[in-house]
């Protein structure tokens, strides 16, 4: 179940969904910044508006920002009631502005010494086990469809590994680079309340636990995105549904076969107990055997039946992993990673595109400590001594987390396809089984041939005859047993896994519905829309 589970939530986490609307097939991207104090609560909302695929003349977006800047060239721009016009000459507009708008994920911050809640001012320098939980709310709920917009949260920071050890993440991974460790932990505030899926409830929340010497909080970055899933991914289920008729009818046979050897148990049971009136009553005994016989003919037919169904099983997944639709999901993935490409092309413009510069622009922000550093104004004066502008400042931090959200996001394509190979490797072991039950039942038939013909000596080897059939009796109790098993242990699971998948199909087209009909956070003219929070850091 768990495993299945981690199929579900990675499909539901797979990939992004852009719908262009709007006059002239102008695009507008919008990403928001916001700065958190060390509780959670926002200081301040910035949002940055970037229209591309524009006409030369008037365009017209709409906005409730405040403090508008034109930051990326020179266009004039009017304000009239809610609507921005620009004088537009065919290139992109960069624009800025600030907002009070409620966010739609909240973050609640809470910081823990030795298990005993802890204001962040009192932890500075303290030792111990350290323990900070983010808890996100989904605030976009839809009253229709009674669900909450899908949004996938990237949380990230550093930890210094001079002063701490034994560093976890939940939802996440630790990765080392030296002096310092990297954490990477994604969430799905909402989710498990729209799906009801129970491995879904610990995605609300993002947990880190450490060992200190010198507590210091470094900056904590968030990155919200919506728009979840494609039309081409819920094919997946459309194919689940096939697979999950395919079970149903295994079940089935599976469970007439344990039947039919609990009914071999129990007459060769009775075999056994009339051994001693076998001499006088012949003809009734050759009858018994001979219909033994038969039922061993007929598992033996059932369980052909079974493994000739599970190949057909496994057919069925090889070619759904081969097919347009796997290709598409595949594909889906590879977008999102462009999607990151394109978030790291935008903030390479400050930098003017110059590889060296960003280069070193990075080891700058290692020598000048930028994610541990809370002096601003220090922290702006060591970065302009290494040559960096005020806007290479600016969207340096930003450059690195998105970096490492492409590492996470790669981490992820790689468990999705461990757990393909998990279930295919489930199936090939209940395949080797069946085919070890065959063996034994034709086993069997051979032996009550052997019975039958020695039935002529049955007045003088009773005795022998039930000393035989009580060794028969443990075998029909073994086949038995180790068929319960496989169908307990094999056959029900699996049953269960494609069950799971359909009862949940219906909350997933749906989420991936309100996906397409977010269009953005401060309007409803955005493309697309990245959240960017910022827990800031904290020394003595």
């Amino acid at each position: 179940m768990k495993n299945m589970n981690k199929v579900i939530s990675g499909i539901l986490i797979s990939s992004m969904l852009l719908t262009p609307i709007s006059t002239f097939a102008l695009t507008k991207e919008e990403t928001i910044y916001t700065n958190l104090n060390y509780d959670g609560k926002v200081e301040k909302t910035t949002v940055n508006n970037h229209l591309s695929n524009l006409d030369k003349g008037t365009i017209k977006d709409d906005t409730d920002l405040q403090k508008i800047l034109n930051i990326n060239g020179k266009e004039k721009y009017s304000l009239d009631n809610g609507i921005i016009s620009w004088n537009s000459t065919g290139k992109d507009i960069y624009y800025q502005g600030t907002t009070k708008e409620s966010l739609p994920i909240t973050v609640e911050a809470k910081y823990y010494l030795n298990g005993k809640e802890t204001k962040v001012k009192d932890l500075i320098g303290k030792k111990g086990n350290i323990t900070i939980k983010l808890n996100l709310t989904n605030n976009s709920y839809n009253t229709y469809y009674k669900q909450y917009t899908p949004f996938v949260v990237t949380v990230g920071t550093t930890l210094s590994n001079k002063n701490n050890s034994n560093i976890t993440v939940t939802n996440g991974k630790v990765t080392s680079t030296g002096n310092k460790s990297m954490l990477v932990a994604l969430a799905t505030p909402g989710l498990y309340e729209s799906i009801g899926l129970e491995d879904l409830k610990s995605l609300n929340n993002v947990e880190i636990n450490y060992t200190t010497t010198n507590f210091t909080l470094n900056n904590i970055y968030l990155v919200a995105t919506p728009k979840l899933l494609s039309e081409s991914d819920l094919s997946v289920f459309n194919k689940m549904d096939n697979l999950s008729s395919s079970i149903n009818t295994l079940q089935d046979s599976m469970n007439k076969v344990v039947s039919g050897t609990t009914e071999l148990k129990t007459g060769t049971e009775k075999l056994s107990v009339g051994a001693s009136t076998l001499t006088s009553k012949y003809s009734e005994v050759l009858g018994g055997v001979e219909r033994i016989k038969n039922g061993s003919i007929d598992l033996t037919s059932g369980i052909e039946q079974i493994i000739a169904s599970l190949e057909a099983v496994k057919k069925q997944l090889v070619a759904e992993q081969t097919s347009p639709e796997a290709i598409a999901q595949a594909e889906s993935l590879k977008e999102l990673q462009a999607s990151n490409a394109q978030m790291l092309t935008k903030l390479k413009v400050a930098f003017n595109n110059d590889e060296t510069r960003i280069l070193n622009a990075k080891k700058a922000a290692v020598e000048c400590n930028l994610t541990t550093e809370t002096d601003e104004q220090k922290l702006g004066i060591c970065l302009i001594k290494h040559g960096l502008t005020t806007e290479e400042i600016s969207a340096l931090p930003y450059l690195l987390l998105i970096e490492n959200n492409s590492t996470a996001i790669t981490t992820l394509n790689a468990k999705l396809s461990s757990s393909v190979t998990t279930i295919n490797t489930m199936i090939a072991t209940l395949e080797e089984a069946l085919k070890e039950a065959k063996d034994g039942s034709l086993g069997l038939t051979a032996g009550l041939d052997e019975l039958k013909s020695g039935l002529a000596l049955l007045e003088a080897g009773t005795k022998e005859l039930s000393t035989g059939l009580n060794s028969a009796l443990t075998g029909t109790t073994a086949l038995e047993e180790g068929l319960t098993q496989i169908n307990n242990e094999g056959i029900n699971k699996l049953s269960s896994y494609t069950n799971t998948v359909s009862n949940y199909s219906s909350k997933v087209k749906s989420l991936v519905k309100l996906s397409k009909e977010y269009n953005g956070y401060q309007t409803s003219t955005a493309n697309n829309s990245t959240f960017i929070y910022k827990i800031k850091s904290l020394t003595k």
